[in-house]
């Protein structure tokens, strides 16, 4: 059982305890509450902050948060420069009215400016300032300002003013410091992502710049192609013209082969020239087929042999027994490839030999070929290896035998690339070059290689005196076209730019136009929407002739709504084809489907195979499904490869399908 203590001076100590207890636990408690409703003010203000989109805005709300929640009633703010403070924001908890930041006065200016640290001003210190507002007027008791120097040389200065008591701002004095580091956080921010900005659009300048300059060049390459290859289809075309001529003399065919075989070179020139500037552009693309690979690689072995035997030496075609039959990839860019090294090979080649070595590596469901072409020709110095893979750069062997324009190893060393690989070279001068790249296939099968094209033939006109209309404003290519389509059966009437063609198309329709896209006056694609919005003869068949070497260009030229595209130069056998298909009847449209037969055209009317190129190059391969189903109705093998070619996004497979 406790006793009570009954001595007064012992009850009096306890009680005194007791209380001394409560007000420090009510302390701890004032504590707890002003550190809670501190938490809260951060929370509030940085929430706020976080919404703010420019500099003035997040001043703007802190300060205004401060006065109200902590009742201080002046929170301004300074930018301090060169040429003294410079008020950018304010806000009062004494005026009624909204105070603008010039009316507010920069408090012991002289004080707060020349010193970095905060200064906290109270008693003696503010005896004789009075804040003077719209609206109201107080006596300040305190005031605490902190200037901030900033990583750009820029400095703020923060200024709060308290009329309430001498010790307020002191015990504010940590919490708005963090209030005023979360304001220059934000500004910081704010600041980053302006300069972000500034430099997107710089970005973004540049990349309309260089895409201006992209087209600039384009358009260029477009114009040279056009007025190169226009008169190079002349050159050709005559010269195969004449050398089928009855009565010419030995000497004369031998004149000819020799200006065909120097215009033939000139245009692989012009083709290079173009291919490098697609592949610059990024307009190069891959086109996977199945393929017989070692077909092709027989081919290269006969048209390169009689080259080596001539020049005395030999060619060695050396393929290992597990190398794949049918492979898929590009087929065109890895015949280029070996065609170039080969080329290279035989021409810097004197004496010895060239071998092309051909392995494969399995593992797993991946296959990689390795090809590998070597010879013992002129070589060149460790240090120009690099140089052969420049484009329009040669070695000191290429300037001594003056052959080659640098372009062949550029292109090839982009194809190889473009097929996941990676030409390497070595070299020694005197002794011989050996070039080397590996490239990833899939083993394809028989039944889906590529068929041979049927040999090529002359397609004469169909029966019935079809009369053709030339527009292209170089003379001697409207002569050649002439007399082409003159020796095929078909009577032709010629016009020198588009207006006329236009003027001799209404005077009387053709059977079909052939349609130079290049020529003064009215261009090739107004002349085509001319005829096809016209009330005259709109369905008439009609042939784009372009020398624009990019694929891009076949897109607009379906859409404008041609039948079809010639690319200059255009053989004889290209030309029959094309009109061949677009004026002999086709099946009527109830007839059933047939098979299609390699090397036949497709039986379906003209209009549908437009609009499916048209589908094609434009990319809609959904509207490319769509008319696979009516191309079923006249060939049914055909309609089964476009489909398999629309899911494969193959556009350039689907135009080509359909032959010439």
């Amino acid at each position: 059982m406790s006793t009570l203590p009954d001595d007064t001076a012992e009850l009096r100590a306890l009680a005194e305890a007791l209380s001394e207890r409560v007000r420090i636990l009510e302390a701890e408690n004032d504590l707890l509450t002003e550190r809670s409703e501190d938490m809260l003010l951060l929370g509030l203000i940085g929430e706020g902050l976080s919404a703010a989109e420019s500099v003035q805005a997040v001043l703007e709300h802190g300060l205004e948060r401060i006065s109200l929640l902590k009742a201080i009633p002046l929170c301004a703010c300074y930018a301090l420069g060169p040429s003294g403070a410079n008020p950018l924001a304010v806000h009062s908890a004494h005026s009624s009215r909204r105070v603008e930041p010039q009316s507010v006065p920069l408090f012991c200016q002289s004080l707060l400016i020349e010193t970095r640290e905060s200064v906290y001003l109270n008693g003696p210190d503010c005896a004789d300032l009075i804040v003077e507002l719209p609206g109201s007027r107080f006596r300040p008791t305190s005031i605490l300002g902190m200037p901030v120097r900033r990583r750009d040389a820029t400095s703020f200065l923060f200024v709060f003013a308290d009329d309430s008591s001498d010790d307020h701002l002191a015990s504010q004095s940590l919490l708005l410091h963090r209030l005023v580091d979360m304001m220059l956080a934000r500004v910081d921010s704010l600041e980053l992502m302006e300069s972000l900005r500034h430099v997107n659009d710089e970005l973004s300048g540049a990349n309309d710049l260089l895409r201006q300059a992209t087209q600039a060049k384009s358009a260029f390459l477009s114009l040279i192609s056009h007025e190169i290859r226009t008169p190079m289809n002349a050159i050709l075309g005559f010269a195969q013209l004449m050398a089928r001529e009855p009565g010419i003399t030995q000497q004369q065919r031998e004149r000819l082969a020799i200006i065909d075989r120097n215009g033939e070179y000139l245009l692989a020139l012009i083709n290079d020239v173009l291919e490098m500037a697609k592949i610059e552009s990024g307009r190069s693309t891959l086109r996977a087929s199945t393929f017989d690979l070692a077909v092709m690689l027989a081919d290269l072995d006969a048209i390169f042999r009689d080259r080596a035997h001539s020049a005395g030496i030999d060619l060695r075609v050396e393929l290992t027994a597990d190398l794949p039959r049918f492979v898929t990839t590009d087929k065109a860019k890895l015949r280029q490839v070996l065609v170039n090294l080969l080329g290279n090979a035989v021409k810097f080649t004197q004496t010895g030999s060239v071998t092309l070595e051909a392995t494969a590596e399995r593992s797993g469901e991946d296959t990689a070929l390795t090809f590998i072409v070597t010879d013992t020709g002129v070589g060149v110095d460790e240090s120009e290896i690099e140089l052969m893979f420049e484009p329009f750069s040669q070695t000191e062997s290429g300037r001594t035998m003056g052959t080659g324009t640098g372009l062949g190893l550029a292109i090839s060393q982009q194809y190889v690339r473009l097929l996941g690989g990676e030409l390497t070279a070595t070299s020694s001068r005197g002794v011989g070059s050996r070039f080397e790249f590996t490239v990833c296939v899939e083993e394809g099968e028989a039944d889906a290689a590529e068929t041979p094209s049927a040999p090529e033939r002359i397609r004469r006109a169909p029966d019935g005196g079809l009369r053709v209309l030339v527009a292209d404003d170089f003379a001697e290519m409207r002569t050649l076209l002439s007399e082409m389509l003159t020796n095929l059966g078909y009577e032709v009437e010629t016009a020198s730019d588009g207006r006329e063609a236009l003027e001799r198309f209404h005077a009387a329709p053709p059977d079909l136009v052939l349609l130079d896209m290049r020529m003064p006056i009215m261009g090739g694609l107004e002349v085509i929407r001319e005829i096809r919005t016209g009330d005259v003869a709109p369905e008439t068949p009609i042939v784009a002739l372009t020398a624009n070497a990019f694929v891009e260009t076949r897109g607009e030229l379906l859409d404008a709504g041609a039948n079809d595209f010639l690319s200059k130069p255009c053989t004889e056998t290209e030309l029959a084809d094309a009109l061949g298909e677009l004026l002999e009847p086709t099946p009527a449209a109830t007839a059933p489907a047939r098979e299609a037969v390699a090397g036949e055209p497709a039986a379906a009317p003209q209009h549908l195979i437009a609009r499916v190129k048209r589908a094609a190059v434009m990319g809609d391969f959904d509207k490319v499904a769509a008319l696979v189903d009516e191309v079923r109705e006249f060939d049914s093998r055909l309609a089964e490869q476009l489909h398999g070619f629309a899911a494969d996004y193959d556009a350039d497979a689907i135009v080509d399908a359909f032959g010439r």
